[in-house]
């Protein structure tokens, strides 16, 4: 079995915990030390691989209910993990392959309370997660690894606040400040476990990633881009008494804190120097580089921090999921594929997704992930491929986590929603020649109006469903509709008609349920086409229209595997299309003929390993 793509999202969202928007400073108030600057000139000197004593091995295959945000206990015994179906934070054995679930009030995906990222007390006895509230915003809780004792530790709305580890004495927990408001910026932070009070260590300005805390508490590590104009990072240390801070790695490559070494020595770092992503291993003295970083491991394919046991093991996780796109013959009246679907590209296979066709059917976009940067997700180009001759461009766009592509009407233009390398998430317009980014609203979703002059908006106003027009030429905006409360995860909630006179989209109800909902861009009365109680499966993504107008398509979670379902626009029950499902697609779309459709497939799944010997204290003979 494998995950519904909705799962799959909602991973790569929550995967980059605090590098999904905490960023750092660009005021140039970096105090960069005289052994900083040496040692960062030396780096690119020394490539020298010492890995013989280092042992890698798979610990862990999860099956579709587990995923990579936890941490690893002290004694390397447990991983702490979400366990989905219902989002609870969960344990776990290593050793046994038992788990144990220590929260029993999830709701995914009816009304989206869930675990996220969590982290194992150095006693063992307790771990610190973030919880996805009703209210919409991640907050700081604690509970015993028996689930026993739950408490509420730190709950900001103007923040989601991730905890990344514990002090080595237990007393607090280092965090990441993801700011829900534009006027506050993001941050790095400790929280006291006595009295849930915060402490900000850092305001960040650019983007920032999986701090660390030295053993000792005396430092905290974080990886940032070296400026603001680009997004390879360095690594930098901030004192936590004093505030001051230093480079520890500056380097052209892209390089990111792992972790601090349980014996303070050590500093394990990801870079890409070597052309592709390795572990290396920085020697540090008094929060200071001491020595030249060496390579203990290279081929870090899509790897993903997990952390540090006590002992100096270091648990980590690849993805092992491959999706492409595919194009195939399509009977609008039967719903069937005709023929086998081909293969659109062999360039870069298995990282290819979310499909658009232009207006005219000349042209296919789609998005394509490059690199394997740990601990983030990978840079993404937008791949326009066309359907006569096969020639394709790229564009760059400097962007991250791109999904929702969307043409203009008059094909000049994609509209995308994305993040940019501030992290800023919200929707950018592309010109498809120029290549030129426009951002141009944050935190909707967005389809074109039929003359391109403005975007028809699905987001929350005031925790409810909203949809409105936003002019691109004034930035005034116009209210169109008011639903029920809105959803805190979604993936692709609306779709626009093809003659742009009608939007498809889901609406909730207090009692939990959804409906798919049209209604007329011009003004006029929704009604639902499907309703869905709380409880059941519903629809979750790729809203899309027939050719014709005559269906509304959808794909919702089944008892394993994702569901496409249409239903009728003039009225009528939904019907299942069972070919989705037996190619293991995650979406399609249709082409303006009505006639093909473009298709994401393949394979879903992650693995958890764990290296030893790699530090010095643990190597044989020491």
């Amino acid at each position: 079995m494998r995950p519904p793509a909705s799962i799959l999202v909602l991973g790569v969202i929550a995967l980059t915990g605090c590098d999904s928007r905490s960023q750092a400073s660009s005021d140039g108030s970096h105090q960069i030390a005289t052994a900083g600057l040496a040692a960062a000139s030396r780096v690119s000197s020394d490539s020298r691989q010492d890995s013989s004593r280092l042992v890698a091995r798979r610990v862990w295959f999860p099956a579709e209910d587990a995923n990579f945000w936890g941490g690893p206990s002290p004694d390397g015994r447990y991983l702490s993990y979400t366990h989905f179906g219902k989002g609870n934070l969960a344990i776990y054995d290593l050793r046994t392959g038992e788990y144990r679930l220590l929260t029993r009030n999830a709701s995914l995906p009816e009304e989206n309370e869930f675990a996220l990222n969590s982290t194992f007390a150095p006693d063992g006895k307790r771990i610190a997660y973030a919880w996805e509230n009703l209210q919409g915003f991640h907050e700081l809780r604690v509970t015993g690894v028996d689930g026993s004792a739950p408490q509420v530790l730190y709950s900001n709305p103007a923040f989601n606040t991730y905890p990344t580890e514990w002090s080595s004495d237990g007393e607090s927990v280092l965090v990441c400040l993801e700011s829900l408001r534009e006027e506050r910026p993001n941050g790095i932070g400790v929280i006291a476990i006595a009295d849930g009070s915060l402490r900000l260590l850092k305001q960040l300005d650019r983007g920032g990633d999986n701090p660390t805390i030295s053993p000792d508490g005396r430092f905290v590590a974080y990886s940032a881009p070296a400026d603001e104009n680009g997004s390879a990072r360095d690594i930098f240390a901030i004192e936590v008494e004093t505030g001051n801070e230093r480079a520890l790695v500056q380097h052209p490559a892209d390089d990111r804190v792992l972790g601090w070494s349980p014996d303070r020595s050590s500093i394990l770092f990801s870079s890409d120097r070597t052309g592709t992503v390795g572990a290396w291993l920085l020697p540090i003295e008094e929060g200071e580089p001491n020595g030249e970083p060496r390579l203990v491991k290279p081929d870090m394919w899509r790897m993903q921090p997990i952390g540090f046991a006590r002992n100096g093991s270091y648990f980590y996780g690849t993805s092992t999921t491959l999706m492409d796109v595919y194009v195939g013959g399509f009977d609008p009246q039967t719903g069937e594929l005709v023929g086998e679907p081909t293969l659109v590209s062999e360039q870069f296979q298995g990282s290819n997704m979310n499909p658009a066709w232009s207006p005219d059917g000349r042209y296919l976009a789609y998005v394509s992930m490059r690199g394997a940067a740990a601990g983030a997700v990978s840079p993404e180009v937008v791949v326009i491929r066309s359907t006569e001759n096969g020639k394709v461009r790229e564009i760059e766009p400097e962007l991250r986590q791109i999904g929702n592509l969307r043409w203009s009407a008059d094909g000049r233009y994609l509209l995308l929603r994305g993040r940019d390398e501030q992290s800023r998430r919200g929707l950018f317009r592309i010109d498809v020649q120029s290549g030129t980014i426009t951002p141009c609203e944050t935190g909707h979703f967005g389809e074109w109006s039929a003359d391109g002059e403005s975007l028809i908006l699905y987001g929350g106003g005031a925790g409810q469903v909203r949809i409105s027009r936003l002019s691109l030429e004034n930035g005034s905006e116009e209210v169109l509709y008011r639903g029920g409360p809105y959803p805190n995860v979604m993936v692709e909630p609306t779709g626009m008609s093809p003659d742009y006179r009608e939007i498809a989209f889901l609406d909730h109800d207090e009692t939990g349920g959804q409906s798919i909902k049209i209604m007329p861009i011009a003004g006029g009365t929704a009604r639902a086409l499907a309703r869905f109680d709380s409880g059941d499966p519903g629809p979750l993504w790729n809203l899309r229209w027939s050719f014709d107008e005559q269906y509304v398509f959808y794909v919702r979670r089944g008892d394993d595997d994702p569901e496409l379902w249409r239903v009728p626009v003039a009225g009528g029950d939904p019907e299942k299309l069972d070919w989705f499902t037996n190619l293991n697609a995650a979406q399609v779309r249709f082409h303006p003929d009505g006639r093909r459709v473009a298709l994401t497939r393949g394979q879903s799944g992650h693995e958890i390993w764990v290296m030893d010997g790699f530090l010095p204290s643990t190597e044989p003979g020491n």
